[in-house]
């Protein structure tokens, strides 16, 4: 399900749902808009934003973090600015909670022009956002961290056509690989995504990586004319989806 609209008091987060939220970095070339976002971040947070030496790398730090603070505290129950956060076993940020509470987990993503967030309960999961029009050599990069079968498959679409597939095979691999936490430690070419699957889209593992396909859930789509959106949440079955533009 896609809504729009400001976040207002978000409802607890359900043992099977996966929760993502995007903005539109144009929104905080508002000065009062980027204020309203600034006054979310924590103090470490606000002197690295001025830190930045370009505008869009400023505004996209400023956005994605003033997201997903609004968006655990909601949950939470807590001021945005006050959340803490400690690093996980493979350095991944992890949200402070205390001991013996569900836990919520979450990753963020940010592009040229777009920032995301998704949100899970005690449950693996990474999402990944791309600009489809920035600059890459797509036949080089497919080399390098595409299976055979995809790029076989790749190989075989219009060339209208594979621009928009590479880049979807491209974000779901890097939610994937974000939701386990790795980071491109991770034999790429070990991973192989199948995106014509009739339900959705699915995963398979060649050796040396040892996980089981039957254990993700998947999903990539368009996110307006120039993104695409990719999501990867440990679990068997589909999972309930809400996926909401936050508005400032």
């Amino acid at each position: 399900m896609t809504a729009h609209g400001a976040l207002g008091s978000l409802a607890p987060l359900a043992e099977r749902e996966l929760r993502a939220y995007y903005a539109f970095t144009a929104a905080v070339a508002d000065p009062e808009r980027a204020d309203r976002c600034r006054a979310l971040l924590a103090a470490e947070e606000r002197e690295r934003e001025q830190r930045f030496r370009f505008v869009e790398d400023r505004q996209s730090y400023l956005l994605a973090h003033a997201l997903v603070r609004s968006v655990l505290g909601q949950l939470c129950g807590a001021e945005p600015a006050a959340l803490r956060f400690e690093a996980g076993p493979h350095g991944r940020p992890e949200l402070c909670w205390p001991e013996r509470a569900p836990r919520l987990r979450f990753n963020l993503s940010h592009t040229r022009g777009l920032v995301a967030c998704a949100v899970a309960l005690e449950r693996d999961v990474g999402i990944d956002v791309e600009h489809i029009d920035r600059r890459v050599d797509i036949d080089q990069v497919a080399r390098s961290v595409f299976s055979d079968a995809e790029r076989s498959a790749l190989g075989r679409l219009a060339q209208e056509r594979r621009r928009l597939r590479f880049f979807e095979l491209w974000t779901l691999k890097e939610a994937y690989i974000k939701a386990v936490g790795k980071g491109l430690a991770l034999p790429l070419r070990a991973i192989t995504l199948d995106l014509d699957s009739p339900r959705a889209p699915r995963i398979a593992f060649d050796a040396p990586l040892d996980d089981s396909p039957d254990a993700w859930w998947l999903d990539v789509r368009r996110q307006g004319p120039a993104h695409v959106l990719a999501m990867a949440l440990k679990r068997s079955d589909p999972s309930p989806i809400t996926l909401q533009e936050w508005v400032l």
